[in-house]
């Protein structure tokens, strides 16, 4: 007993413990307690899982309600260190608190961790004639090691997951920072999250603000992506469509959004079909499963894609290995879709801005066009009569370069007997933004002569290619 706690203590003090040394610490325990089989299952969604082993949890030995009764009655009680229960066909039988000399088919310990108390250590004997004292004290002091051991594999395994997703995020924001076009950038994000969830397939559908139509399509680049059954999804002939409640049509993401994701570990597995929540999505299932019978694809999960609860799009996970989307899976999927989400907003923002940024630039060469080489004299000042543009026919009236007037209180060219009525025209423009207003002064020529003006003046402060009280 002394050597084998001195093994578990040995795995229990690993840097990065995983899978396997769980597994190592269970075949120790089994060894110790001289029994047949020993492991350790965590919660999943909805099955508990055991952990190292690929099996269907339906096919373990004891029913996924005994699991779920063991934890229960080890909850009530953490004052005992473990329980002793027998299963018959798979049925466990009330239990009793671990003591010597008791017969029993297994025993079961709770291992409690600093986020979850939903791990146990299960191991079977058979012990006809009960364990040892020694044996009792030997599970007493192997709990908290095996607890350590578990906790840290676990810690490690989303440590991982949580590495794999800001690298594959990394990869996400240098796409976007690098790409020339919106295809771009979502075919690395696809390709991001392709490569960040293990899964063979991911597919995009991006919509309109109206959420009428899908305007963006993305597929992750992979082995396969350039052949033609890649190119059934690309080019939107498969679901985009399912009839909705009242009878008409709505995009996929929509309906996902109102009824929840769609998670298929076995995608040809019809007795899902009759499940109440996917009703208006049977009909299309005979159309999918030939496409994924073609693509070679066994499970899928569908997520709308959701922002500031809008939908935007929809999002598929599609494998070609079985997968049973339990709760740490599905969570970590939902998170890569949120980053996803705030990806293609920004995407859609970034490419507003673009449009503005143009139509801003092409305003301002149009304004730049009818001015500069207008014979008029063109003004744009601010509140205070600062002039931001003066057009070059300044010369020609005042005798003076437009660089010599910007920057400058358009109030102090004006003669001081006028300066009353023009500051009067120009609050009233302020004050009727959607008029104009028009005037008359004298303003300074350089060579010291006083000008007769009239001038028109609009509000343009709300105008971005001009931004400010335009005169002429």
């Amino acid at each position: 007993m002394i050597e084998a706690l001195h093994q578990l203590s040995s795995l229990a003090m690993r840097a990065k413990p995983g899978a396997s040394e769980v597994s190592e610490a269970c075949h120790v325990i089994r060894q110790a307690l001289n029994a047949s089989d020993a492991y350790v299952v965590r919660s999943g969604d909805p099955s508990f899982v055991r952990i190292g082993c690929d099996c269907p949890p339906n096919e373990y030995e004891i029913k996924q309600k005994g699991y779920f009764l063991i934890w229960r009655e080890a909850i009530a009680h953490p004052e005992f260190a473990a329980g002793l229960f027998d299963v018959v066909d798979r049925i466990v039988s009330p239990g009793t608190p671990i003591a010597p000399g008791h017969p029993c088919t297994h025993l079961a310990t709770l291992l409690p961790g600093d986020e979850s108390n939903s791990e146990l250590l299960v191991v079977r004997g058979p012990w006809p004639q009960g364990l040892s004292r020694e044996a009792v004290r030997f599970v007493d002091v192997a709990r908290p090691l095996v607890a350590h051991l578990v906790n840290n594999a676990l810690d490690g395994e989303r440590d991982r997951r949580q590495r794999v997703q800001l690298e594959a995020m990394a990869d996400i924001a240098r796409a976007f920072s690098e790409a020339r076009g919106t295809e771009n950038v979502l075919e690395a994000l696809a390709t991001a999250l392709a490569k960040a969830s293990g899964f063979d397939w991911v597919t995009m559908s991006v919509y309109d603000e109206e959420c009428r139509r899908t305007v963006e399509r993305a597929i992750n680049v992979a082995r396969h992506s350039a052949t033609e059954t890649a190119g059934v999804w690309r080019d939107g002939r498969s679901i985009q469509q399912v009839t909705s409640d009242a009878g008409g049509s709505e995009l996929f993401g929509v309906q996902l959004a109102r009824i929840g994701p769609i998670l298929l570990p076995d995608v040809f597995d019809t007795s899902q079909d009759s499940d109440a929540r996917l009703a208006s999505f049977v009909p299309v299932l005979p159309g999918l499963r030939k496409y994924w019978e073609r693509a070679h694809i066994l499970s899928v999960g569908m997520f709308p894609i959701l922002f500031q609860e809008r939908v935007i799009g929809e999002i598929s996970f599609s494998s070609s290995t079985p997968r049973t989307f339990d709760r740490d899976e599905v969570d970590f999927l939902r998170a890569l879709v949120v980053q996803a989400a705030t990806t293609i907003k920004g995407l859609r923002l970034f490419g507003e801005l673009e449009r503005s940024r143009l139509e801003l630039q092409r305003s301002e060469e149009r304004f730049r066009s009818l001015v500069q080489h207008a014979s008029d004299l063109v003004t744009v000042i601010q509140a205070d009569t600062t002039v931001t543009y003066q057009s070059p026919a300044i010369e020609q009236v005042l005798g003076r370069q437009p660089e010599q007037i910007i920057s400058r209180r358009l109030i102090e060219l004006v003669h001081a007997d006028d300066r009353v009525a023009v500051a009067r025209a120009l609050e009233k423009l302020m004050v009727e933004p959607a008029g104009t207003v028009a005037g008359e002064g004298r303003f300074l020529h350089r060579n010291g002569q006083w000008r007769h003006l009239e001038f028109v003046g609009s509000d343009q402060r709300e105008n971005p290619a001009i931004e400010g009280l335009a005169g002429c």
